[in-house]
């Protein structure tokens, strides 16, 4: 897998993830990696055209971590705003990671969100190992 920004903290000790740059990314092959993590500091960069585009030319999945923006800004829209104007618009706190995956087309395509656990009414935001897991699940199902 590979991971824009720093790798994630992860309880799967058996996945490798390779750091790489979103222009990097742009130009790797589609099939060397199961699926793109975009980290926090880079979603700013990620939300631009030429990356948008990627992500749907690419066919694999995209996951977005701590997007407020949900994966609506890194979606082929007709008026684009930027990553900070949609966040500030949609300021999705419950959601931890957002994923997308062109399944056959410019418009075609599915989208997962992964919320923080809740506790007693209260969203637990300090252990997101278990999101991850289940952000494991996703991929590997779609093998």
């Amino acid at each position: 897998m590979a991971v824009v920004g720093k790798e994630p903290d992860v309880r799967e000790k058996q996945l490798n993830f390779s750091e790489i740059s979103l222009e990097e990314l742009y130009n790797t092959p589609t099939d060397k990696y199961d699926a793109v993590f975009i980290m926090k500091e880079h979603l700013s960069e990620a939300s631009k055209e030429k990356y948008i585009e990627m992500y749907r030319d690419k066919e694999m999945p995209f996951f977005f971590v701590e997007s407020k923006a949900s994966h609506v800004s890194f979606i082929k829209m007709e008026n684009p705003e930027s990553y900070e104007q949609t966040a500030e618009k949609i300021d999705d706190t419950q959601n931890f990671i957002s994923g997308i995956l062109y399944v056959g087309g410019e418009k075609e395509y599915r989208s997962w969100k992964f919320s923080y656990p809740i506790q007693d009414s209260e969203i637990i935001r300090d252990n997101v190992q278990g999101i991850y897991s289940a952000v494991f699940k996703v991929i590997d199902d779609l093998k």
